[in-house]
Parts: structure tokens; C-alpha cells; sequence
């Protein structure tokens, strides 16, 4: 895989898909075992975000990645980006306090946050447990962004998680953030069973 992205150069890209997985040599089912599955390139994937400098605006990962790997991946494409899709497959966990808040804004206008024209984020089943108010700060903020600067759309947001992915004020802040956007934020909250 490599090898393919070290060989491209998308400079009018403005969304990417990837969803890393293994197919078995003797048939094309996708292998569910993670330990079957390659190391996920990322020098060369990041390698082809810098080389293209595109002005992407969606990204969709269900990839075994890091939160720091996708900083800085984020980092790179932070003024286009308007939407984010994260999917966890086995175990993998790829946000955590610090790009939660690397994408709160402090005050509405700070430049200082990571992908300011962000409108859409889908998280699915993609952290194991996140400190108390990080998940909700950070989408608050979002909405009180949208609010403040009068752009539309709404600010959408779909968590998928088990119950204790984010502490229960979160989640019950959250409904409250829901219902009382006054159509600012769509937020869609899904409950998986708990971990152990």
C-alpha cells in the first residue's frame, strides 16, 4: 500500500474514504482478525496529504490509527475540513482528551483551532472511556461557534459509544445541548452496551 501512495499526488481531492481491512489471498472475504491486518502506512499517507495539498473537505477513517498520527493528519488539512468520520473496528481507539480539545474553541474567532470549518463529526465506537466534559466542551463550543458566526448549515454531530465511552453528565449535557440549539446542532447520541 505503500508503494500506491507514495505514487500519488491528488492536489484537487476534497474527500477521502478509507477503510483499512484484510482480504484472506485464498478468497475475498475480509478478514475480521485484527492481528491479520498490515501496520497502517502512515509516513506515506501523510507523505500524500503534504505532497497533494489538497483543499479536502471530508475525511472518513475506520483505520487502525493514532490519535497523534491523526493530529497531524488534521493539522495538515485543518482549513478545508468540514467534515470528520471516525469508525472503530477491534478495539481500535483513536481520540482521547487532547484532540478533543485541539478542536474546542476557546472563544469564538480563535484561530488557534484545529479545523475551524468543521460542520459534521461522526464518532463510532472509536475511544474506549474519555475524561469527564471533554466530549461535551468541545461540541459545545462548536455550537456557540455556529451560533456566534451565523453560518449554516446546523452543526451536526453523531456519537455512537458505549455508555461509559463518555462520563454520564456528558451524555446528559449533551441531550440538553440537543434539545436547546434552537436548530444550531444536530446531535445524535447512540448508547452501545457497556464495556467491561
Amino acid at each position: 500500500m505503500e508503494d500506491f501512495l507514495n505514487g500519488l499526488v491528488l492536489p484537487s481531492l476534497r474527500c477521502i474514504k478509507i477503510e483499512f481491512r484484510a482480504t484472506l489471498p485464498y478468497d475475498d472475504v475480509d478478514c475480521e482478525d485484527p492481528d491479520m491486518l498490515p501496520a497502517w502506512p502512515h509516513v506515506a499517507f501523510l507523505s500524500l496529504i503534504q505532497r497533494s495539498a489538497c483543499p479536502l473537505e471530508e475525511l472518513y477513517f475506520v483505520a487502525p490509527i493514532t490519535e497523534d498520527q491523526l493530529i497531524e493528519y488534521l493539522q495538515n488539512l485543518s482549513p478545508t475540513l468540514t467534515t470528520i468520520t471516525l469508525r472503530g473496528k477491534h478495539g481500535w481507539s483513536n481520540i482521547d482528551q487532547r484532540l478533543l480539545g485541539l478542536l474546542t474553541h476557546e472563544q469564538a474567532g480563535s484561530d488557534a483551532v484545529l479545523c475551524p470549518n468543521l460542520r459534521k463529526i461522526s464518532f463510532d465506537d472509536c475511544s474506549m472511556m474519555l475524561p469527564e466534559n471533554s466530549m461535551a466542551d468541545m461540541i459545545q463550543s462548536r455550537v456557540i461557534f455556529t451560533d456566534t458566526s451565523g453560518c449554516n448549515p446546523a452543526f451536526e454531530v453523531c456519537l455512537v459509544g458505549p455508555e461509559n465511552f463518555i462520563c454520564e453528565n456528558d451524555w446528559r449535557r449533551l441531550k440538553v445541548l440537543s434539545k436547546r440549539s434552537a436548530g444550531k446542532a444536530n446531535i445524535t447520541l447512540k448508547m452501545l452496551p457497556r464495556r467491561v
